[in-house]
């Protein structure tokens, strides 16, 4: 029998303030364009406090979920029940 020693940093997904770092860059620019769309900062402020936020919540509930979100376009489907032949 070998054993493989597992390290949790490998397995730990990259965060910033406990957010994917993909998803904190989208809150990040979302704010940036708030601010400069209408020219007001307490909204680019509450903008990016609701997306990391939520990005937060959703790196706790699955770590994966960005990445299968972000890739999800690359691929075309394979089977799709309510389109008929």
């Amino acid at each position: 029998m070998r054993r493989s020693p597992v390290y949790k940093a490998i397995n730990k997904p990259l965060t910033i303030m406990g957010v994917d770092r993909r998803l904190f860059f989208a809150a990040m620019s979302l704010g940036a364009g708030i601010w400069n769309m209408f020219n007001t900062i307490s909204g680019a402020l509450t903008a990016l406090t609701v997306a990391v936020l939520i990005g937060r919540w959703i790196t706790q509930t699955d770590p994966q979920l960005p990445r299968i979100v972000l890739n999800s376009g690359a691929f075309r489907d394979e089977y799709d029940p309510a389109k008929s032949d």
